[in-house]
């Protein structure tokens, strides 16, 4: 499939210039892999299953978005806005996420290895079951985050506020 067909049909719609609005649109399953995006502007949207390896997306609005199993290894994401997004089961190996609003996102079971979210805000995100080895939080915001039964083998933490987080049975 290719892009123009994806979203809108014109050609222009991936213009670096230019913004795009897709707010609450279903791209379930979709396949947005290599693909380079800016200003999206996307909430409440359906990514559920959807595949985006390698895409960049740098300063997307994309909070309160369903990311359920989605494949986002080598995503980059930085100071994107993906406040209480779902991101239960999903991929993000490898993703870059610094400086990204995650505030109240559900990270429960999604695999991060090797992810960096340096410089990220977690607030109260849900990181329970999270495999989060090697990744990078330092200077990461993560008061009252639940990172219970999270993997954090080799992470780096230095700086990270972890105020009022829960860590039970954390590894």
């Amino acid at each position: 499939m290719r892009e123009k067909d994806l979203f809108t049909g014109n050609k222009y719609y991936n213009d670096p210039s230019l913004d795009v609005n897709l707010e609450a649109s279903n791209y379930m399953d979709a396949d947005l892999s290599k693909q380079t995006f800016k200003g999206m502007y996307m909430p409440g949207s359906n990514f559920a299953g959807a595949k985006f390896f390698q895409t960049e997306m740098k300063g997307a609005r994309m909070f309160g978005s369903n990311f359920y199993k989605a494949e986002l290894a080598d995503v980059k994401l930085p100071t994107a806005n993906l406040e209480g997004c779902n991101f239960f089961s999903a991929d993000l190996t490898g993703a870059y996420l610094e400086r990204a609003g995650l505030n109240g996102s559900n990270f429960t079971g999604a695999i991060l290895k090797n992810a960096s979210l340096q410089g990220s805000e977690l607030r109260e995100a849900n990181l329970i079951r999270a495999d989060l080895e090697n990744v990078n939080l330092e200077d990461a915001d993560l008061w009252g985050a639940n990172l219970s039964r999270a993997y954090l083998s080799g992470a780096n933490l230095k700086a990270a506020n972890l105020e009022c987080a829960f860590l039970e049975n954390t590894i």
